[in-house]
């Protein structure tokens, strides 16, 4: 992105902000543009953002949990556990609501929920897979895992 608005002759400033909040400031047309979002799970909350039609990636949404390993491949198989998300990880807050697992936690930040799976508070911990690994490597916790099935896959895409 960062190549595409020069070459545009645009400068692109990057701040990073909780999730949900990111979508309400440029709902609100305080910042610019989102990135990076699936457009089925924002729609109906943010129906006046704007999709530009480039695939960015496409992202994985893991289970993480502690060693051993439960076997989860999908939602559905959340249900008998205490389960923690980051507020506005839409495909995730949204597929766990549907799902109703023992417990459900939405947390602010994904370090927060992390520590709170470190702590043996919850059972699993769910979020994007590589942004989960670059978490837990910044927090230097070793000893939770991402379940290798993920949980979704998904595009996703800049929005206006």
């Amino acid at each position: 992105m960062q190549q595409a608005f020069s070459r545009a002759g645009l400068e692109i400033i990057f701040t990073q902000q909780p999730a949900e909040r990111s979508l309400a400031l440029v709902a609100r047309s305080i910042d610019d543009g989102e990135c990076c979002r699936i457009p089925e799970a924002i729609a109906k909350d943010y129906p006046d953002l704007v999709q530009v039609p480039e695939l960015i990636y496409t992202a994985r949404f893991s289970a993480f949990a502690k060693h051993p390993l439960p076997k989860i491949d999908s939602f559905k198989s959340l249900k008998p556990f205490s389960v923690a998300t980051v507020s506005g990880w839409k495909i995730l807050v949204n597929n766990l609501k549907d799902v109703e697992p023992e417990t459900l936690h939405i947390l602010d930040n994904a370090s927060s929920m992390f520590e709170v799976l470190e702590l043996d508070r919850i059972d699993i911990a769910t979020y994007g897979y590589s942004s989960g690994l670059d978490t837990l490597a910044e927090l230097g916790i070793a000893d939770i895992t991402a379940i290798e099935l993920p949980l979704a896959s998904a595009p996703l895409y800049l929005f206006f």
